[in-house]
């Protein structure tokens, strides 16, 4: 009889202890982080870093993560947010993709937690501002990347050739460089983003920064629909006439590009400051250098100005439930350790201020921040992230049409011009 107590006593003592840890189990609270960290080696290591990391300082938390290459990234999370079914933490454009999002009561308000113990101070207070909608903060921003042409250094000691300083001196290292058998400039558009850049420094320099912010405050002043953008068309156009970039731009990924660039079969590439971790598969022999965007003689834009803006972000839904637990993984993803090692892996500079130094950035990006985020007179960001998303397809699918020639650059402008107005209700 006692024996018989004893057991069932144990086998009630094993069923408590079981339920006790089944509840445990159904009570660890769960967090769903979609990215854009896929594809490149340096954002798979990134996004492996900050995840796994916070795993491990937090396991009581699960975290269910998505991960897509960008193009198929923007998409589901267009789809998701219409849908009314976001995740809970997400990356996202600063610019016009974020402020729709918050003008549609998705994204939950950052201000007052930011202010709490100073979290603000982390961050560039410019890079804040990129992500501030109505006087609110709405996501943490992540990196600064700009905008250069970085060239082969091993092609252009071989040839003698110097870096160009003006657009007349670019074209006779390019026209140099056909000579030879070689693609002056590789460029994949396949995927919209990378061949508007030429569109947005050839703007720069014939006229000025701050044009889409111009258009978003109805300030008749800034416009595409000018001489300006007209003569930036034609350039580009004229590019392509003289194979100055590869056969199929509009068919070619950026991965594409890049291969071309790296095994010498073309001697230059235009592209953000991520340029730096793409490098790192181009094997150990690969030297790339950077120079700024050519000076375009008796223009009235300022020269020293710059493609340069916040890139990425991430934000808080609205519907989020642990929204605690939420802005415990944004802490930790920019926190300065974190921060650091974005610099380290991904070759780009961050907003966490601290993590850019000589011992945590690429040489190459250090010299890029000292001798030409610093002097420039005015950073310009993005014109496709910063324009309502509404207008950012228009823009994309014309400057395509401006690439493969089948649209003249007076036209394209128009376009362009009442795509934007028509996004602002601007008349």
């Amino acid at each position: 009889m006692l024996k018989s107590l004893n057991f069932k006593f144990f086998v009630c003592m094993i069923l408590s202890f079981l339920f006790i840890c089944s509840m445990g189990l159904s009570e660890k609270r769960k967090l769903v982080i979609w990215h854009a960290y896929a594809g490149q080696d340096s954002k798979v290591a990134l996004a492996r870093e900050w995840i796994d990391s916070f795993k491990e300082a937090n396991p009581d938390i699960e975290i269910e993560e998505v991960a897509l290459e960008h193009s198929s990234y923007k998409i589901k999370l267009n789809t998701a947010m219409a849908a009314g079914n976001p995740p809970d933490v997400f990356y996202a454009l600063p610019g016009g993709t974020l402020d729709e999002f918050v003008n549609s009561g998705l994204i939950y308000p950052l201000t007052k937690d930011l202010n709490e113990n100073n979290w603000k101070n982390d961050f560039l207070e410019s890079a804040l501002d990129r992500v501030t909608v109505n006087d609110d903060i709405y996501a943490v921003p992540i990196d600064i990347d700009t905008v250069q042409i970085w060239y082969n250094k091993k092609i252009f000691e071989k040839y003698n050739l110097k870096t160009p300083k003006t657009l007349e001196e670019l074209f006779t290292v390019c026209d140099f460089l056909k000579s030879k058998g070689i693609i002056p400039i590789s460029l994949g558009n396949k995927d919209f983003w990378a061949g508007p850049f030429w569109f947005h420094y050839f703007m720069l320099r014939f006229d000025k920064s701050g044009i889409i912010q111009g258009y978003l405050r109805n300030d008749p002043n800034y416009s595409f629909n000018t001489e300006e953008a007209i003569n930036s068309f034609k350039l580009i156009q004229d590019m392509v006439k003289r194979n100055y970039f590869p056969m199929g731009i509009n068919s070619m990924t950026e991965t594409e590009s890049d291969m071309l660039f790296f095994n010498g079969m073309a001697a230059m590439t235009m592209d953000g400051t991520w340029q730096l971790g793409q490098n790192l598969a181009a094997g150990k022999d690969f030297e790339c250098g950077y120079f700024e965007f050519p000076k375009i003689a008796n223009s009235k834009g300022d020269q020293s100005d710059v493609i340069a803006g916040v890139a990425a972000c991430f934000a808080i839904s609205n519907k989020c439930q642990n929204k605690d637990d939420a802005i415990l993984f944004l802490k930790h993803i920019t926190s300065l350790d974190m921060a650091k090692e974005y610099v380290k892996l991904r070759k780009t500079l961050e907003c966490v201020k601290g993590a850019v130094t000589e011992e945590t950035a690429d040489p190459l990006l250090y010299l890029v921040n000292k001798n030409t985020i610093e002097k420039a007179n005015n950073l310009d960001p993005f014109y496709d992230t910063a324009m309502p998303p509404k207008a950012m397809q228009v823009y994309y699918d014309t400057i395509q049409s401006i690439y493969d020639l089948s649209i003249k650059p007076e036209e394209a402008v128009k376009k362009i011009d009442k795509a934007i107005k028509d996004s602002v209700n601007r008349n």
